[in-house]
């Protein structure tokens, strides 16, 4: 699972920074972050 803990950490940011969760290729899968009202 120490895989899925890389992919937690950019996600953490997309937070802060949506603009890098379109960019992302799981986007649609940190959708709930990127369309997260903020």
């Amino acid at each position: 699972s120490g895989d899925l803990d890389t992919h937690q950490q950019p996600a953490l940011r997309a937070r802060d920074q949506p603009g890098q969760c379109v960019g992302h290729r799981e986007a649609s899968v940190h959708a709930s972050c990127c369309q997260a009202p903020g």
